[in-house]
């Protein structure tokens, strides 16, 4: 038995035929020892910047009015190191007819492709669309949506995604936009290569 780059290579017994093995090496550790999974990327700069996005968007500044009591309520629902999950719901102030979950490893997205477009106040009101993509446009993020009234009942599609929305009352967005650029930028986001 030999190790070659990240393969360890095997050749036992045979009767007369040559024969090797070729094993891949997916972690180094002494056989029987506990595998240690690298833990996420955290600093005190990272979660300062997602718990300042997770407690605006908690207290109402992400929430986009449309007219006859329909809102969009947008928040992080949850923090793990740079694995985030933003969810928002739309319907009335009370009632939710629409849930989308949007789960993503921070370091996978391309931080020049963050943009804050404002959409003309003829249309919906002072909002503005924020948009980012993943780098090279891989599908890293996990997007999940029911149109269910009680929250994620099925049937709930969950699909691959290259990018992820926001819909923002215009003040607040240009503020998400910078904080949200500063953690993909701290969880280690490279820009596309083309």
């Amino acid at each position: 038995m030999w190790r070659q780059d990240k393969e360890l290579r095997y050749e036992g017994p045979s009767l007369g035929v040559q024969r090797a093995e070729i094993l891949d090496i997916i972690a180094e550790a002494p056989i029987g020892s506990p595998l240690r999974r690298p833990s996420p990327k955290t600093s005190p700069e990272i979660l300062k910047t997602l718990h300042w996005i997770q407690n605006t968007l908690a207290d109402g500044d992400g929430k986009t009015w449309y007219g006859a009591g329909d809102v969009r309520k947008n928040r992080l629902e949850d923090v793990n190191g740079c694995q985030v999950t933003f969810a928002y719901a739309t319907g009335t102030e009370f009632t939710d007819t629409h849930h989308t979950r949007q789960q993503v490893d921070l370091g996978t997205l391309d931080p020049t492709s963050l943009e804050d477009n404002t959409i003309p106040p003829d249309v919906l009101g002072p909002v503005s669309l924020v948009t980012v993509h993943t780098t090279d446009k891989v599908p890293a993020v996990r997007l999940t949506a029911s149109e269910w009234e009680s929250i994620w009942q099925p049937p709930t599609v969950t699909v691959p995604s290259t990018d992820l929305m926001w819909e923002l009352p215009a003040p607040y967005a240009a503020r998400f936009t910078k904080a949200l650029r500063q953690a993909i930028t701290l969880c280690g986001g490279k820009a596309s290569a083309f």
